[in-house]
């Protein structure tokens, strides 16, 4: 579905998390001619999460989450 996506959009790249390597089929994204991107989230500041030690890997709704308005101050601006 996401290469089907991709390919509707026109889409040259998909980028996408590290986790996403458990389950993307790497090859099948080259052989349709979608590059794979993966996101590198270890240069974003720490902020306090609800649970355990601080992870990197969540979306964007984590950060609103725990930090609401000052959000914006721990997204990387590139």
């Amino acid at each position: 579905r996401l290469i089907d996506a991709c390919k509707k959009l026109n889409a040259t790249h998909y980028l996408t998390g590290t986790s996403a390597q458990a389950y993307l089929d790497v090859d099948l994204f080259k052989e349709e001619g979608v590059t794979l991107e993966w996101m590198n989230y270890s240069n974003y500041p720490k902020y306090n999460q609800l649970f355990g030690n601080f992870v990197h890997e969540v979306s964007i709704f984590d950060v609103l989450f725990n930090c609401g308005q000052d959000s914006p101050y721990y997204l990387k601006s590139t």
